[in-house]
């Protein structure tokens, strides 16, 4: 039985999901950063 994917069901691509997902855990930005 295959595993189904997480990503199925997404607006976004896999691939742009992943990047932003390790973006943001790599870079810790809270609002304030990103006003400042």
């Amino acid at each position: 039985m295959p595993r189904k994917s997480p990503f199925k069901h997404h607006r976004f691509p896999r691939d742009f999901i992943l990047c932003a997902v390790r973006w943001y855990l790599r870079y810790p930005l809270s609002y304030q950063d990103v006003v400042d």
